[in-house]
């Protein structure tokens, strides 16, 4: 009994831990090893734990820089470049592709979005 409820978090609860864990390492990206180390949990149970919930690491990795990129453009006060370093991104580039990937917008047009009158 010890060892299940130790392998089974609530479904919900392992989502909201994986998302503070790489909030904090941010720039830094923590491994899917480093992820399930943290949590105390195998690798594979972490895997296991994810498809339950219908996603996996590479997807819940893109929601953080997502919500985080979405968090400082509000702020208003980095550049693309400042971003992509805050976010792991090795160039500005590949961060601009990703936040167009998530939003359909780039970073400057949803910066503009962000401060037009009318929302």
């Amino acid at each position: 009994c010890r060892q299940l409820n130790r392998i089974l978090p609530r479904q919900r609860g392992l989502l909201e831990r994986i998302y503070r864990l790489q909030r904090r390492a941010l720039p830094q990206l923590l491994s899917l090893e480093q992820v399930a180390q943290q949590l105390d949990i195998s690798v594979n149970t972490l895997k296991r734990q994810l498809k339950l919930q219908k996603t996996n690491f590479a997807q819940q990795l893109d929601a953080i820089r997502r919500d985080a990129a979405r968090q400082l453009l509000q702020q208003g006060h980095y550049s693309n470049r400042q971003l992509a370093i805050r976010l792991g991104y090795s160039d500005e580039h590949n961060f601009r592709r990703a936040f167009k990937r998530w939003t359909g917008l780039l970073p400057s047009n949803f910066k503009s979005l962000l401060n037009s009158p009318s929302l």
